[in-house]
């Protein structure tokens, strides 16, 4: 996705095969189409040969579609649809958020339990994730605003390489903690399929609200806190 970047999601080189001969396929057909509609003028002899391969290509791309088309499950395709967009944060509204355990990145335990009577945002993300760099301006501007006693931000990261991470806090000025989640480990807890993603936990821990941005996220914090 774009939006909701998950790399692992990707199989980049099955994908990209099948675009090569998605490619080449149309490019075959465009040029006989070319030639076939302007005649046998001499500049388009050299493509005659083109023909039959041209027709092997759209045979094979046929193929593979039918072949994925008759090979999935549709009924289980559309399930996994709906289980997708309420795994988008809406299973845990009005639940009690997962706990968990963890070290931030300069060593020290973080327990979600510790933050009973405060309103926690969880924030998912990662450097990779365009959006999710677009969006951390405000959660680090909800950071400053609010006391620790009243807001408490954690950032969970996907990323692999930690330094990489570091180097972006330390040139952002990122100030909240944030947990390296490699094996995502709380993103499975929380059902996290893309990114960003972030919950709003209120001071009983129960989660109020998932999934938001920019003002709207600012506008529901502040209702909440002031």
């Amino acid at each position: 996705m774009v939006s909701r970047s998950n790399p692992d999601n990707v199989h980049w080189f099955v994908l990209i095969c099948v675009l090569f001969t998605i490619g080449m396929a149309i490019g075959f057909c465009l040029l006989n189409g070319v030639r076939w509609v302007l005649g046998p003028r001499k500049m388009f002899e050299r493509f005659k040969g083109l023909a039959p391969v041209s027709i092997v290509f759209t045979v094979l791309v046929t193929g593979i579609f039918v072949l994925m088309v008759a090979e999935t499950d549709w009924e289980a395709f559309c399930r996994s649809l709906v289980r997708h967009s309420q795994s988008r944060g809406s299973q845990l509204l009005g639940q009690s958020a997962p706990d968990f355990h963890a070290e931030d990145i300069e060593g020290k335990p973080l327990h979600l339990l510790d933050f009973r009577g405060k309103y926690v945002l969880l924030d998912f993300w990662a450097t990779w994730c365009g959006p999710c760099i677009t969006e951390v301006p405000n959660v680090q501007r909800l950071n400053e605003k609010y006391s620790k006693d009243k807001l408490i931000v954690i950032g969970i990261s996907l990323d692999r390489d930690e330094q990489v991470l570091l180097s972006f806090l330390k040139e952002n000025n990122i100030s909240f903690p944030q947990i390296l989640d490699k094996e995502k480990a709380i993103s499975n807890k929380y059902n996290v399929t893309g990114i960003p993603m972030n919950f709003l936990i209120g001071p009983d821990g129960i989660v109020i609200a998932s999934d938001l941005r920019g003002r709207q996220l600012l506008k529901l914090i502040s209702n909440h806190i002031e």
